[in-house]
């Protein structure tokens, strides 16, 4: 939450100060496309995860009927 305060006081700071906006426009699609990789990313482990919890056979320990619904919520919220 601090960082995500920092950058956003930095590029107001420096739209305010600079004309082009090139630079804000690249900034920002950097940040977002490193936010969709993280997404992607942990819906690929939650994934994982809930078919670990569907094939009781296969997994090494057992979960919990709160780890399961939580790791359902967790892939519905990825969405």
């Amino acid at each position: 939450m601090a960082m995500m305060l920092l950058i956003a006081f930095i590029c107001s700071y420096t739209f305010h100060q600079e004309k082009p906006t090139y630079g804000h426009f690249a900034a920002v699609m950097v940040v977002n496309t490193v936010a969709i990789l993280v997404n992607k990313i942990n819906d690929n482990i939650n994934k994982r995860y809930y078919f670990e919890t569907m094939n009781n056979n296969a997994t090494r320990r057992s979960y919990s009927l709160g780890e399961r619904y939580q790791i359902a919520e967790n892939i519905r919220v990825c969405k």
